[in-house]
């Protein structure tokens, strides 16, 4: 026994001086002889295992320094995984006449509006997905082009939206009962309005924490006919639909900040319908609040898909703005241009200073389908880079391809955003 002991001493000893000289050695055989001094001498029969599974044969060995690990090769934990919030914007989605009446059967004289975004849904991931509406929804009076069913919210919900941006031009139709049921139809369907309030006083923006992040959002729309803001300010109800005043923008941006949100995006309902640019107002605004603070600024209400570029600010910050998203869905068909838009993806994380910033930007085309089943007119809203679906038809799928190329031509500079480095400098 004492020999026994003075031998697994030596082997020890020398596989430590081994270990801290970094060299390396094969320690098997070493460990077979130590064992085996322990046991009982064989009698030349093999033991049966307990276990019935075969264990793994042992492979040659032919670099004892490679097949050995050495003290660099001990496994690392895992680096933490980086926390990201991701979020999915889409344009204009419209229920036009056409569109409304597609989504009706005759014979249950019920609508169902699910179906019209089925095939884009895919598309709409994130932690946060928000939709322009152009729809006041109500089931008082009669319904038109503007005004829909309460039910209509469906279209959204269904698609995986979370969140309706539902300021507009015409959003003033019904007075203040149609803000209040377009925010009840919404809220009733799972979405969160913003750019109307039902109430006053209720705050212009929202604050969601996803991950330890504090993202706020807000919405103003510059559309509204001058009579309509008349009629609201007899009413002393412009608080309904808040306006795109730059100083009262700058006020809600503030107040976000102060309400610990570290990523602030303006959406904004704006510009003229068929532009296929910004005017000069519109630039100079979105100058305005980049520089009050504003994360990214993104806009709908020309019906057709803008350029995304980056605003620099006198702090040296690179502000996305996307001037108009274009259209998800409408009974618009001519021209191409104005039957597509894109979803905008957004991806935000935080730098090593733990300061919140935009790592990723993409975007998917979409078009509007129009087509022809049972002498009844139907509409869906689908990826238009990919393959066309079952039953579209040449004439179709050659509309389209058009509808892409104007969405690519007018995101041909689309941007990739700048790394911020530890000075606070942007880098390519």
């Amino acid at each position: 026994m004492l020999a026994l002991l003075l031998i697994v001493l030596s082997s020890f000893t020398y596989v430590f001086l081994k270990l801290r000289t970094g060299s390396t050695t094969d320690l098997t055989a070493l460990s077979q002889t130590i064992l085996s001094l322990g046991e009982p001498h064989s009698n030349g029969e093999t033991a049966e295992t307990t276990n019935p599974v075969a264990a793994p044969s042992r492979a040659p060995q032919e670099d004892s320094s490679a097949a050995a690990p050495g003290p660099a090769e001990i496994s690392q934990p895992k680096a933490r995984e980086e926390q990201l919030v991701r979020l999915t914007v889409g344009g204009t989605a419209a229920i036009e006449k056409n569109v409304r009446q597609s989504a009706y059967a005759a014979d249950t004289q019920v609508y169902d509006f699910t179906e019209i975004m089925t095939l884009l849904r895919p598309k709409i991931k994130g932690d946060i997905k928000a939709v322009f509406i152009e729809n006041v929804l109500s089931d008082q009076g009669k319904v038109n082009s503007v005004v829909v069913p309460a039910c209509a919210a469906q279209m959204t919900a269904s698609a995986g939206f979370d969140t309706a941006l539902a300021g507009f031009s015409k959003a003033w139709t019904r007075a203040g009962e149609g803000v209040e049921s377009t925010c009840d139809a919404l809220e009733q369907n799972d979405l969160t309005p913003l750019g109307i309030l039902p109430s006053e006083g209720k705050s212009q923006y929202v604050i969601r924490q996803i991950r330890g992040m504090r993202i706020a959002m807000m919405e103003f729309t510059g559309t509204v006919t001058l009579a309509d803001r008349n009629k609201m300010k007899r009413k002393n109800a412009e608080w309904m639909i808040p306006d795109t005043n730059p100083e009262s923008i700058a006020a809600q941006i503030a107040a976000a900040r102060n309400a610990g949100a570290e990523i602030v995006v303006v959406f904004l309902h704006w510009g003229k319908a068929g532009t296929k640019s910004p005017d000069k107002s519109q630039i100079a605004l979105a100058q305005q609040i980049a520089d009050a603070g504003a994360d990214a600024i993104i806009g709908a209400g020309s019906r057709i898909a803008q350029p995304v570029e980056f605003l620099q600010t006198a702090d040296s910050r690179q502000v996305l703005c996307a001037w108009s998203l274009g259209t998800l869905i409408s009974d618009d068909r001519k021209p191409a241009s104005r039957i597509g838009g894109f979803l905008l993806h957004l991806t935000y994380g935080k730098n090593t200073e733990g300061k919140a910033e935009l790592r990723e930007c993409s975007y998917t085309p979409v078009y509007t389908w129009s087509y022809r089943q049972d002498n009844k007119t139907y509409y869906k809203c689908l990826p238009a880079d990919q393959s066309a679906p079952d039953g579209m038809d040449s004439e179709q799928i050659t509309t389209k391809e058009k509808t892409l190329e104007a969405v690519q031509t007018a995101l041909k500079d689309f941007p990739a955003p700048r790394k911020q480095e530890a000075n606070g400098n942007q880098s390519p």
